[in-house]
């Protein structure tokens, strides 16, 4: 039974190194995960502040009947994007 019992504690050892590791693993993966879904939710956030500043402003050029050649060539929006804001 000795050598037996040997087999088992050092299987147990082996198993529990493998869960402690694989814990670990995980921790980090979550935490790796919600610090890159942070930093991207921020930069979208701001990319939609962005937007909507221009739109803000492409409206209050409409408003002011700058022509709509002008509001693209200096917003860099097309057109058919300055138009759909009438």
């Amino acid at each position: 039974g000795s050598e037996e019992e040997q087999r088992k504690r050092e299987k147990w050892r082996m198993q529990n190194a493998i869960d402690i590791a694989t814990k670990e693993g995980t921790e980090r993966g979550l935490k790796q995960g919600l610090k890159q879904g942070i930093e991207q939710g921020i930069e979208q956030g701001i990319e939609q502040g962005k937007k909507e500043e221009k739109v803000g402003i492409v409206k209050k050029m409409l408003n002011e009947n700058i022509d709509i050649d002008t509001i693209s060539r200096l917003t860099g929006l097309t057109k058919k994007e300055i138009e759909s804001l009438k």
